[in-house]
């Protein structure tokens, strides 16, 4: 049977892909939504794996995210589940659990992200799993402490919950959120590698848990480290850092630009280019610019204020200073598809980014386009020894859609 890309699934196990393919071979059953459970399945894709997403109903909310075309596949949607096969599968239908069964039964890795408590109820929680293949690998992505799980678990959640909120912005100003879901991507990480190093390891009743807060809690390693040897809370540094200065953005005469001269020897260049106030002694150490922070700080912004920022860009790149225009989001995908050696690749009608890891020259590409919901329910099940007339008894009585 030909995918959606036109190839079939005996070309799709020829094709050389080296790293790609490293994980040919290995089956993903995903029950997951939004982002991090599929992210996180998609880099398991990325590699190689089959990845079998299960949906009910209207399938995967992030179907009806980002402008859905025909079939339910919006941008979204096509980002994070390119190269999966969909199976449409009633869970709370009780003739659903043969079909369950068995493709637990045929499962390497079962994924799951629902609310906590719903795998359970469904009959998929990890001893149901475990019952029925001991040898899968049962990983579980949640939002929040498991003492909470009557709670939703969403990005923004875990960054209010683990501080990150409260270190957004400048001091002085309300809480922010980073813009993206960071968090759900880094969870899907962490899901991923815990998933690769399993692979490698005694699967037997092997059980995988991450939670979005308990990642974010990770990612402010440094910062925690700190705070738990001298107990002093940072402040809100807004683009700078709490430990170093200049370390931040500042405003050209056409918009913003980053300079970060952290150290002595990166401040002198930046003193030696801006002239004076910046090679006064009070800022020619870490500790004196610490001290008299808020007075270079803005001594570097009136020097910056009266010229456009490529020109700095170019002035203080040659200095050997590490510099960076702040760029919007137009600018930074033109620049990435003109310069990025992965970019992006078609799918389905949509671009998508290509993995940031570049292989021995190996090109990546999509090995499916993003599956309307349910397109190869049938295909699924034949493979797993329904016969046609089973599968459409089970569509006849709504266990299949």
């Amino acid at each position: 049977m030909s995918n959606a890309s036109g190839s079939s699934e005996a070309d799709l196990a020829e094709t050389p892909q080296g790293l790609w393919g490293a994980l040919r071979g290995v089956r993903v059953l995903e029950l997951c939504q939004n982002a991090a459970g599929p992210f996180a399945s998609e880099i398991l894709v990325m590699l190689g794996a089959d990845v079998v997403k299960l949906e009910s109903g209207l399938g995967d909310v992030s179907r009806a995210i980002g402008r859905p075309r025909e079939g339910g596949v919006s941008a979204v949607y096509a980002t994070l589940n390119h190269g999966k096969r969909s199976v449409s599968l009633d869970l709370k239908h009780p003739d659903s659990r043969p079909v369950l069964q068995r493709l637990v039964l045929n499962a390497d890795v079962v994924l799951q992200n629902l609310r906590p408590g719903t795998a359970a109820r469904l009959g998929l929680g990890v001893d149901d799993v475990h019952a029925i293949n001991p040898t899968a690998i049962y990983c579980s992505v949640a939002g929040l402490y498991p003492s909470e799980a009557d709670r939703p678990g969403y990005d923004v959640i875990a960054q209010a919950e683990s501080g990150i909120m409260d270190r957004i912005g400048e001091e002085g100003s309300p809480p922010a959120r980073v813009p993206l879901p960071m968090l759900d991507y880094a969870t899907a990480m962490w899901a991923a590698i815990g998933i690769l190093a399993g692979l490698k390891t005694e699967r037997r009743n092997l059980a995988i848990n991450v939670t979005l807060l308990d990642v974010a809690m990770a990612m402010q390693c440094e910062t925690i480290a700190a705070y738990l040897a001298d107990g002093v809370v940072p402040r809100r540094r807004g683009s700078g850092l709490e430990a170093v200065t200049p370390h931040r953005a500042f405003a050209t005469s056409d918009g913003h630009i980053l300079v970060a001269a952290g150290n002595d020897s990166l401040y002198g260049r930046l003193a030696a280019v801006l002239g004076s106030p910046l090679d006064d002694a009070r800022f020619s150490t870490t500790n004196g610019r610490m001290t008299h922070r808020d007075e270079l700080e803005a001594a570097i912004s009136e020097k910056l204020c009266v010229e456009p920022t490529a020109t700095w860009f170019e002035i203080l790149h040659r200095a050997g200073i590490p510099v960076a225009p702040i760029r919007g989001l137009s600018d930074a995908v033109d620049r990435h598809i003109a310069h990025s050696s992965t970019g992006v690749r078609r799918a389905g009608g949509f671009d998508v980014l290509a993995p940031p890891l570049e292989v021995s020259g190996n090109r990546w590409e999509p090995q499916r386009d993003p599956a309307t919901l349910g397109s190869d329910t049938s295909e699924v099940l034949s493979a797993l020894g329904f016969t046609d007339n089973e599968i459409g008894a089970l569509i006849a009585s709504g266990v299949l859609a």
